[in-house]
């Protein structure tokens, strides 16, 4: 099995300063979401890891955020020759 690292970037408008929030309960949400469910399209499993990032500058009223995760993937195996073996 290899491992592979997505990132996602969040983002949002609020004239709010604590716009910032918004990003967060998007980010649990998804943590949630793929904690409840880990397996993606039966091949890709999330191993409970989440790192993120809030910028510092923030474009407001603009918000942003960086979120990475990892995933479990199944190599590739090279079936074209097993009917040999």
């Amino acid at each position: 099995m290899d491992t592979v690292r997505v990132k996602f970037l969040l983002g949002g408008f609020c004239e709010d300063p604590t716009g910032y929030e918004w990003l967060m309960i998007v980010l649990g949400r998804m943590a949630k979401d793929f904690q409840e469910n880990p397996v993606l399209d039966m091949q890709y499993e999330f191993q409970n890891d989440i790192h993120w990032k809030l910028f510092d500058d923030q474009p407001y009223p603009f918000w942003v955020m960086e979120a990475i995760g990892s995933w479990s993937v199944i190599k590739p195996q090279n079936t074209q020759f097993q009917d040999d073996l």
